[in-house]
C-alpha cells in the first residue's frame, strides 16, 4: 500500500512524463508537417506542370483565392462583378490622374508623391510587413519563407540597420 505521499509523487512523474511526451508529440507532428510541406513543393515542382488532375485542382483553387469577390469602399460591400469593377476603376483612376505627361512624352511622378517614394524604411515597418504574412509564404524566387525570415529577424533587423546607415551617407 502506497503512502500518500509516495502515491502523490507518483502522480506528479506521471504528469510531467504525460506533459512532456505532449510536448514532443507536437514538435514531432510540426516536424512531419514541414517535411510533407516540403515534399509537396518537391512533387509539385516535379508533377505539378504536367496535365494531371493535380494541376487542374490546383489552378482552381489558386483561381478561387485570387479572386475578389467582393470590396468594401465608402463603408458600403460592392458584390457584383460589374460594382467591384467600378469600384476598382474609380479608386485606381486618382493614381492613374497623378502621372503627368513631360514635354518629351515621358511620364514624370508628381514632386509630391516622389518624396513619399524615396523615404527611408523603417525597421518597424518592415517587420509589421514580415509578421502580416503566413509562415509558410514565400515571397521571391529564393524560396525562403516568411517563418525564415521570422526566426532570423535578429540578424536581418542588424543588415537592416547596416543597409539604412549606407543609405545616410
Amino acid at each position: 500500500m502506497l503512502c500518500r505521499e509516495d502515491h502523490c509523487k507518483e502522480i506528479y512523474t506521471y504528469i510531467k512524463i504525460k506533459l512532456l511526451l505532449q510536448y514532443v508529440s507536437s514538435e514531432m507532428i510540426k516536424k512531419v508537417e514541414s517535411i510533407w510541406r516540403q515534399k509537396s513543393r518537391l512533387n509539385w515542382c516535379k508533377l505539378g506542370d504536367r496535365n494531371t488532375k493535380l494541376f487542374h485542382i490546383s489552378a482552381n483553387l489558386r483561381k478561387f483565392r485570387n479572386s475578389i469577390r467582393y470590396i468594401e469602399y465608402n463603408s458600403k460591400i460592392h458584390s457584383s462583378s460589374i460594382d467591384v469593377k467600378d469600384v476598382a476603376v474609380h479608386f485606381f483612376s486618382y493614381f492613374a490622374n497623378r502621372v503627368v505627361i513631360g514635354a518629351s512624352g515621358s511620364k514624370r511622378i508628381l514632386v509630391i508623391d516622389s518624396g513619399w517614394l524615396e523615404h527611408l524604411l523603417t525597421i518597424e515597418e518592415v517587420k509589421q510587413a514580415v509578421w502580416d504574412y503566413d509562415g509558410s509564404k514565400a515571397p521571391g524566387p529564393n524560396e525562403f519563407t516568411f517563418s525564415f525570415y521570422k526566426k532570423t529577424w535578429s540578424l536581418l533587423s542588424s543588415i537592416f540597420d547596416m543597409v539604412n546607415s549606407f543609405f545616410l551617407l
